[in-house]
C-alpha cells in the first residue's frame, strides 16, 4: 500500500478472499433473519437456541432448536453467484442430524433459485429465502 500498489493489493490479496469473508457475514444475516422471524412467531416453532452444527461428515450453517429439543430448524446459506439448483437442495436434505426429531428446512441464497429448485423445495417442504427477504 505504501508503494502505491493499491490496485494490485486488491486484485491479488483482497479480491481472492473477499467472497469467503463475505459468506460468513451472509450466514450472520441469515441467523438475524431467523431471530427476527422467531420474535414475530413466524416460524414453525419458537426456538431457544441457534448456532452452527457439525460432526465428522456434515456441517450445518444454522441449527435452531426448541427448549425441549424435539424440533429442529436447519438452515443452509449459499453466498454464490449462481442460482441454487435441485442438486444443492438434495445435498442439504441428505445431511444426517437427528432422526427422532421434527426437522424444518430453510435455504438462503444470494443469487436465487432455479425454477426446478423452487418446485423441488415446494414438494419437500423446504422454505426458500432470497436475498431480498433478508434486507
Amino acid at each position: 500500500m505504501e508503494s502505491g500498489d493499491a490496485g494490485e493489493i486488491y486484485q491479488y490479496v483482497v479480491k481472492p478472499e473477499l467472497e469467503r469473508f463475505t459468506s460468513y457475514v451472509f450466514e450472520d444475516a441469515c441467523q438475524q433473519y431467523l431471530r427476527k422471524q422467531n420474535r414475530k412467531h413466524d416460524l414453525p416453532f419458537y426456538f431457544t437456541k441457534i448456532g452452527r452444527w457439525w460432526n465428522k461428515t456434515d456441517e450445518i450453517d444454522i441449527m435452531a432448536v426448541d427448549y425441549r429439543q424435539t424440533q429442529i430448524l436447519l438452515g443452509e446459506c449459499k453466498y454464490k453467484h449462481r442460482s441454487v439448483e435441485v442438486k444443492d437442495l438434495k445435498h442439504f436434505l441428505g445431511k444426517k442430524v437427528a432422526q427422532d426429531k421434527r426437522l424444518y428446512y430453510y435455504f438462503f441464497s444470494k443469487a436465487g433459485y432455479t425454477e426446478q429448485a423452487v418446485a423441488y423445495a415446494a414438494e419437500h417442504g423446504i422454505k426458500l429465502v432470497s436475498l431480498d427477504e433478508l434486507v
